[in-house]
């Protein structure tokens, strides 16, 4: 399954204080599971991104999967190395490694986007966790080792670093140290194709398109009863 908490609602859900008639804002987030399918297993607002907000929605989940007989072998998220060991908690022996998406999403968010060259960069990269002959436009094997993507990796730094005034920044450089510490970890090695939050992204953008368009404050009640009629139909 591929968890998502780091979405922002786009609008103001609460209620109005009876006392002065001041709004109170109830949720900022809200927290998707998706199934290897693309279908929406457990949804919830939160006020945070906090794992506390959510452990009794995945316990909830736990339980259904159990009685549905059904063993869940992997999670994608995208924090991977700070909730690890939170999400076995719940789950017991399950893989927790890194959200591709996101990761390449953290890379070419730090791109100097004037640069004629940005988007050839950004495809290069997301070719970053494929085995090689896998290049097409969606990824159909599992990602390779983590010694054959740092390789990659190197060898991307290495065509990208002496670019003039081309898209990688000295952050992109940071950002994708940074990676590389996950990577030999072995954080984004051997995920089965279809496993990420590029579906999440995508359901993202439904809900905040359909949440009253043109107004800035809405109900909890009417809030979760549009995302509901939304997750329904998906």
């Amino acid at each position: 399954m591929s968890a998502d908490h780091t979405f922002k609602v786009g609008k103001n859900i609460g209620f109005m204080r009876k006392v002065d008639g001041k709004f109170i804002k109830q949720f900022s987030n809200c927290f998707i599971v998706l199934s290897d399918s693309g279908e929406v297993m457990t949804w919830c607002l939160t006020k945070s991104t906090a794992f506390a907000k959510v452990e009794d929605l995945l316990l909830g989940l736990k339980q259904r999967l159990e009685r549905a007989n059904v063993q869940l072998k992997h999670v994608s998220v995208d924090d991977c190395c700070h909730v690890r060991d939170k999400y076995k908690s719940v789950f017991g022996n399950v893989e927790v490694q890194l959200d591709l998406f996101h990761a390449c999403q953290h890379i070419t968010s730090t791109t100097n986007k004037r640069s004629v060259l940005s988007l050839q960069f950004s495809k290069e990269f997301g070719l970053n966790f494929r085995q090689d002959e896998d290049q097409g436009n969606i990824r159909l094997k599992h990602s390779p080792d983590q010694v054959k993507i740092e390789e990659t990796l190197n060898a991307l730094i290495n065509r990208w670093a002496y670019v003039k005034d081309g898209p990688v920044t000295q952050k992109t450089f940071h950002v994708m140290e940074n990676l590389r510490v996950h990577i030999r970890k072995g954080c984004s090695s051997d995920i089965p194709p279809g496993c990420g939050t590029e579906r999440n992204e995508y359901i993202h953008r439904i809900p905040n398109r359909s949440l009253l368009v043109g107004s800035t404050r809405i109900s909890v009640e009417l809030a979760i009863a549009i995302i509901t009629i939304i997750f329904y139909f998906i």
